[in-house]
């Protein structure tokens, strides 16, 4: 009965190193995939502030072409009004240069000095003068 209670030590004590040896391996494991997962949350921290800071350069660039756009679309509000307004400066001078042609031909027709021809151009006495 002693190499029963001998063999059952031994056995009981083999399961106890095993079970120990398990755990520990177990406990390294652990700590192994610990380490990794804290690595992974650092290195997703220091993607997540280069992430920020890239939509941080997105939203400025984006705000700045909308300030771009904006000045354009005022300059070119600015350019159609300038044209419209050279426009009507141009018919205004147009009836102003055909009022004073209807004048001139108006006081042309009432000065006695001036003369007609068949084609309806006048010409003033004192300016047309025979060649000597």
């Amino acid at each position: 009965m002693t190499t029963i209670i001998i063999i059952a030590v031994v056995v009981l004590v083999v399961l106890a190193v095993l079970f120990l040896a398990k755990r520990a391996a177990d406990t390294r494991k652990h700590e192994a995939k610990r380490t990794e997962a804290r690595e992974l949350r650092d290195e997703a921290d220091d993607r997540g502030l280069s992430a920020e800071r890239e939509r941080a350069l997105a939203d400025e660039q984006g705000a700045q072409a909308k300030r771009a756009q904006a000045e354009a679309e005022e300059k070119s509000a600015v350019a159609r009004r300038l044209n419209t307004d050279a426009q009507r400066q141009g018919q205004v001078a147009e009836r102003e240069e055909h009022g004073v042609s209807e004048t001139h031909a108006r006081a042309d027709d009432l000065d006695p000095d001036v003369r007609h021809d068949d084609a309806g151009e006048s010409a003033r006495e004192q300016d047309v003068r025979p060649e000597r």
